[in-house]
This record gives C-alpha cells, sequence and structure tokens, in this order.
C-alpha cells in the first residue's frame, strides 16, 4: 500500500496519504474536507 503526495485544490496544502488500491476515487481532504485532491507527481 504505498503513500501518495496529494495536493488540494481548494486550500492548497500538501498531504501524505495511503492508497489502499489502485482503484482509489478520492479522499477528502485533511485539511478542509473537500474532493479536490490532485496527486502530485
Amino acid at each position: 500500500m504505498p503513500i501518495y503526495e496529494f495536493k488540494c485544490g481548494n486550500c492548497k496544502k500538501d498531504h501524505e496519504i495511503l492508497v489502499r488500491s489502485h482503484n482509489w476515487s478520492g479522499t477528502p481532504c485533511p485539511a478542509c474536507g473537500a474532493n479536490q485532491l490532485q496527486k502530485k507527481l
């Protein structure tokens, strides 16, 4: 289960999130709750 870095498109904060499946359908931002996380490359 890899940990990926995400940036929220709403609050612009960076987060590390454990992704349990390759079919990840999204997780709300831990800071603001928005569903606008974008995976950082």
